[in-house]
């Protein structure tokens, strides 16, 4: 009977995991996949890319705590 509630407790905790694969912008609130990893090159500067002129902060997951850093060059896709 433990074992169940901890289980259903458990349900709760998980975090939904990201694909380590694909890098994320954020756009009016919501985060849209650029399904590509970008290398952003090294340094403490903010990654960003320019899609259709705008340009965006670059993240690492769903997650606005995940915001990526490299060399500061925006990259243009």
């Amino acid at each position: 009977m433990l074992a169940f509630i901890l289980a259903i407790g458990m349900a709760f905790a998980t975090m939904t995991l990201s694909d380590p694969t694909t890098d994320y912008i954020l756009v009016d609130g919501e985060f849209e996949p650029l399904d590509v990893e970008l290398n952003c090159g090294e340094g403490n500067e903010p990654c960003q890319v320019r899609i259709d002129g705008q340009v965006h902060q670059v993240y690492d997951a769903e997650d606005p705590q995940t915001a990526k850093v490299g060399d500061g060059n925006i990259i243009d896709l």
